[in-house]
């Protein structure tokens, strides 16, 4: 066997809990989950005689330097006969340093401390105890590969997660997390100051993709892609934050075939409250059933600079209270209907606005109440003078059953001509001509209409 013996080898995380392969659905978070059987390593014969490890290559095996402490995964595959399948290094634990809680760099690969990037994640949960933000840690996992793990990080009571942590994908080509089993491919729960960054997420034909729960202040999804979902790419359930410390998503990218599914949903219990809640410059294409979809009660949040295309619903809100919360820059571009409210939010809602959004060819309304009386609710939604504004379609009439968010500064019945239609180029969705800018944009709102400069 290519695995080396207890003999000798040396395990840093014998005494750590591994939550790699655990099933969360329906799990009580208060007590430790029971540990799973340790993964499988996956190999292949090597055309090469050399080692595995030697045959990585050299661009993967860099470390970044700097003033922060930095943990780094630089986690080597070999691939045979032009495969793309991972595989993990078989490497003499023996020959791997010994990792230590002070150290400022800590690797997994062919020649580093781990093997995994969940063994690494465990070590950090065991032994980072940062008194500040002064106290950071970095996991740069190396780009340009696929890895057949799916991360879980659990937190909460006796197994907190330190905060300050970055987990990265580094390199010119992301690095692809596949999913393992039926779970998300990544899992947060109660998660807090955590930014994960550059990864592609592909569910392998799951339901879900990733999966947010519970309260993640200070929590960060930057420029994520996620495919290859059955129902919905990535899950906010019960999130929230607060103000300072707020959950932000951010450059999140789903180009999906999947029509009855969600891009992403912030899904939230009756009798709680998702607050401080920040999506900004996400790119959805359908076919989907619907791009964002907020289900439940939800304040001081925003959706911002983003594009929503070819979806059966851009933007949906199935109810609940809606207390400030902000649609600002969007792009809705081909969709059957721009927003949707499934029925009325809830009377105590206020201050919702939706400035400077382009809507373009969506084939049956911009924005619609689906049940409940309509009359009235652009004066009790809306906050008073700057609820709706610099808003711009190419539909003539209003719709009807519709919320008008054309009064006033808005405009109808203009066509607008975009420098590219497909959701690949650079320029997508790029307005062709500049009579999209506006000159004394609404508070928070660039100074244009849309979700990208014309």
């Amino acid at each position: 066997s290519d695995t080396p013996s207890a003999n000798d080898s040396f395990d840093p995380l014998a005494e750590f809990t591994d939550f790699s392969a655990t099933d969360f659905t329906d799990t009580d978070f208060t007590s430790a989950p029971t540990p799973p059987a340790a993964p499988k390593l996956v190999a292949k014969p090597a055309k090469s005689t050399k080692p595995a490890w030697q045959q990585i290559p050299p661009k993967w095996l860099a470390v970044g330097g700097g003033g922060l402490a930095v943990l780094v995964l630089a986690v080597g595959y070999m691939f045979s006969g032009g495969s793309s399948d991972p595989v993990t290094p078989t490497v003499p634990a023996a020959a791997r340093p010994r990792p230590n809680a002070e150290l400022e760099v800590l690797e997994v690969g062919p020649k580093g401390h781990f093997a995994t990037i969940q063994e690494a994640i465990n070590y950090v949960q065991k032994s980072f105890h940062p008194l500040s933000s002064f106290e950071q840690r970095t996991i740069q996992v190396a780009g340009g590969a696929a890895y057949a793990e799916s991360i879980r990080i659990v937190s909460g009571g006796k197994t907190r997660f330190p905060g300050f942590v970055t987990l990265r994908s580094e390199g010119p080509t992301p690095a692809i997390l596949q999913g393992t089993g039926t779970q998300p491919v990544l899992f947060l729960q109660e998660v807090e100051s955590l930014t994960i960054e550059g990864f592609v997420f592909d569910a392998k034909a799951g339901e879900v993709a990733v999966e947010i729960r519970g309260r993640s202040p200070g929590t960060q999804l930057k420029s994520l892609q996620v495919k290859n979902f059955q129902k919905t790419g990535v899950l906010l359930n019960d999130v929230s934050a607060q103000a300072g410390e707020e959950f932000r998503i951010e450059g999140l990218q789903i180009q999906a075939q999947t029509p009855e599914g969600v891009g992403l949903r912030c899904q939230v219990a009756t009798g709680k409250n998702a607050t401080d809640i920040q999506m900004k410059n996400l790119r959805i294409v359908g076919p989907l059933k619907t791009g964002v979809e907020i289900s439940g009660a939800l304040g001081k949040s925003q959706l911002t600079d983003s594009i929503l295309a070819g979806c059966s619903v851009g933007i949906r809100f199935t109810g609940g209270q809606l207390d400030e919360v902000s649609l600002i820059n969007n792009t809705l571009v081909k969709n059957d209907r721009g927003i949707v409210f499934s029925k009325l939010p809830a009377a105590e809602s206020r201050n919702f606005k939706v400035l400077h959004t382009l809507f373009s060819g969506n084939a049956m309304s911009d924005a619609v109440v689906e049940s409940g009386a309509v009359a009235g609710l652009a004066e009790t939604l809306l906050a008073p003078g700057d609820g709706r504004r610099f808003n711009r379609t190419d539909r003539k009439e209003p719709d009807s059953q519709g919320l008008d968010l054309f009064t006033g500064d808005g405009l109808r019945g203009a066509t607008t001509n975009f420098a590219s239609n497909a959701a690949d180029a650079p320029n997508y969705l790029k307005p062709s001509t500049t009579d999209l800018k506006v000159e004394a944009p609404a508070t928070g709102a660039q100074g244009y209409i849309g979700a990208v400069a014309p």
